[in-house]
C-alpha cells in the first residue's frame, strides 16, 4: 500500500523506466480519487503511456513504446 499519490507517481515512473509493458493499479483506499488523478497526471508526462482500463477498483496502463 502506498502512503500518498506522489508515491504512486514515482512507482509508475520506476516501472516505466524499467521497461514494463503493463502497469495495473488496484484502488483499495478510501481516497482512491486522488490516486486516480495522480495516475492520469503522470500519464501526461510519459511518452507512449495509455490508460486502457479505468474502473472503480483498477486502473491499467499500457506502455506502447520500446525503451531499448
Amino acid at each position: 500500500m502506498l502512503p500518498s499519490p506522489s508515491s504512486l507517481e514515482r512507482l509508475i515512473i520506476a516501472y516505466y523506466l524499467n521497461g514494463y509493458d503493463t502497469i495495473s493499479i488496484i484502488l483499495d483506499r478510501e481516497d482512491k480519487e486522488s490516486y486516480r488523478r495522480a495516475a492520469r497526471r503522470i500519464k501526461e508526462f510519459l511518452i507512449g503511456v495509455e490508460i486502457v482500463e479505468d474502473t472503480t477498483k483498477r486502473i491499467t496502463m499500457e506502455i506502447l513504446v520500446d525503451h531499448q
